[in-house]
């Protein structure tokens, strides 16, 4: 006896079934877009990979390339640093190298404390004075007013790095729609070691 009723006819029941070899062709079909897709994936990541080597040895290039022109600066320089060495094996006396020079740090350094916010200083040069072993400065820039160049004169006189202090020129001029004293002052430098 049936406990159940079949109302579907035989021929169409077949029909809708799918056969076993249907099965094995779809599940091979999905074999091979699987394989497929990730085969793309794994090619473009290659590409990409391949484009980056690429870029990483145009740079290792152009390093090699600086460091090469580094390296023969290097030897010339250590080539210079030997010759100076057989030169004389004596060890070096940096005051007799630095004798006659001026050391401008202490000199700036006190120039710096002399002068008032309202003198600027354009120019200092040192050179040596005609006949003498003596170094002179130039000082020149410009001033707010007289009265700030003349404290600033008298602030050089005053000072333990400076003799004979003379002004050259004081002029009055324009500069940026304010009236200012164009100067020039030479000054002995007392100390030159």
């Amino acid at each position: 006896m049936k406990d159940y009723i079949n109302l579907i006819p035989a021929e169409l029941e077949k029909r809708g079934r799918l056969s076993k070899e249907i099965i094995i062709a779809i599940g091979i079909a999905g074999v091979f877009v699987i394989f497929g897709v990730l085969y793309g994936t794994l090619f473009f990541k290659v590409r990409t990979l391949k484009a980056e080597k690429d870029q990483l040895t145009i740079k290792r290039d152009n390093i090699n390339k600086e460091l090469s022109v580094m390296l023969s600066e290097i030897n010339s320089l250590t080539a210079k640093a030997g010759a100076v060495k057989d030169k004389g094996s004596a060890p070096l006396n940096l005051k007799e190298t630095l004798k006659g020079k001026i050391i401008w740090s202490p000199v700036l350094r006190e120039v710096s404390f002399l002068v008032s916010a309202d003198i600027w200083l354009t120019t200092i040069e040192s050179r040596k004075k005609k006949d003498t072993e003596m170094k002179e400065i130039r000082f020149m820039g410009n001033a707010s007013s007289h009265a700030d160049l003349t404290n600033f004169i008298a602030a050089l006189e005053r000072s333990d790095s400076f003799a004979n202090v003379s002004l050259s020129y004081a002029q009055q001029g324009e500069s940026s729609g304010r009236t200012v004293i164009n100067f020039e002052i030479i000054s002995d430098l007392k100390k030159a070691s």
